[in-house]
């Protein structure tokens, strides 16, 4: 995943913005350049969360809610400096936008940013190249495939609530 920093960066009214992150990814030497090529006017506040991606997955797995980890992330990333200028928060993983909304009611007036368009663009054109298109009597809405393991019945009902069709494999 690219992180969504240039359109955070140009989104942003304060310049202060938030990278929401795994660890690894606010390590990277590629995360440090998007920040100097695309927001080196922004003060950019990065957290990297390891318990958040595995808390997501047990959530849409198993159906298991962490409002503590929801709770304690957002106090963290609150807890650094310029945090209460912060008028963006980049997303950068593709687990995070699933509980953007639960991290909107704990961190009001924010503009969330994540590459999901783009991501779904790109898998939209790989999945056509494998012949993995949506069948018509599937066009229309959205859809999922799941490669691996099969999915759980909990998972299959998450996707279906939120109007997302599971693609034959």
């Amino acid at each position: 995943v690219v992180p969504a920093i240039k359109p955070a960066a140009a989104l942003s009214q304060t310049k202060v913005i938030g990278l929401l992150a795994t660890p690894g990814t606010v390590k990277r030497a590629y995360t440090a350049n998007l920040i100097r090529e695309f927001a080196a006017d922004c003060s950019v506040i990065q957290l990297g969360s390891s318990e958040l991606a595995p808390a997501i997955e047990t959530l849409f797995w198993e159906g298991i809610d962490s409002p503590e980890v929801w709770e304690r992330t957002a106090t963290q990333l609150l807890a650094q400096p310029r945090a209460q200028e912060m008028d963006t928060v980049v997303l950068a993983c593709t687990h995070f936008p699933l509980i953007r909304d639960r991290l909107a009611v704990l961190i009001p007036n924010i503009n969330w940013v994540d590459s999901g368009a783009a991501i779904a663009r790109r898998v939209a054109h790989i999945l056509n190249e494998l012949g993995k298109t949506p069948s018509s009597e599937q066009t229309g809405g959205q859809h999922a495939l799941v490669l691996g393991e099969s999915p759980s019945d909990h998972f299959c009902q998450a996707l279906k609530a939120r109007g997302i069709d599971l693609l034959d494999q």
